[in-house]
């Protein structure tokens, strides 16, 4: 048995995938409405037996700089050929399911957009999720 709480960050995860990438391959053509509705079986299967997440963190990006940052990887990605139209689908079916998403808090952190040149910044990002950890437990 753990003797104190444990955090732990993952990105995206489960609940991204489904309500973002499955969703926007439906929307794009790539996946027939039978194979959504397997996912969709799936995903309510494992969102019964798997608990929610404790705190759902969002930190929005506008598309202009998420492009930017993606150009100056040296890594390749599913997402390399996607353009900005597709990225925008994405935000807002991430959006959509955050909206309507009731199983936990949700804290959206607005104006992030160079952390790693304003270590203050980060600092102050860092309070907030711990502020919101303290109050939701």
């Amino acid at each position: 048995a753990l003797q104190r709480p444990v955090i732990t960050v993952f990105d995206g995860g489960l609940d991204q995938e489904y309500h973002s990438f499955t969703h926007l391959l439906f929307a794009k053509g790539c996946l027939p409405s039978a194979e959504l509705a397997v996912c969709t079986r799936f995903y309510a299967f494992a969102r019964a037996v798997l608990p929610p997440p404790d705190l759902v963190v969002y930190l929005p990006v506008d598309i202009p700089t998420l492009l930017a940052r993606r150009a100056t990887r040296q890594r390749h990605t599913v997402d390399q050929s996607f353009d900005a139209r597709e990225f925008e689908l994405i935000q807002g079916l991430l959006e959509a399911w955050l909206d309507s998403h009731t199983a936990s808090p949700v804290l959206r952190l607005a104006g992030q957009h160079a952390l790693h040149e304003h270590p203050q910044a980060l600092q102050t990002l860092a309070s907030q999720v711990m502020d919101s950890i303290n109050t939701y437990f």
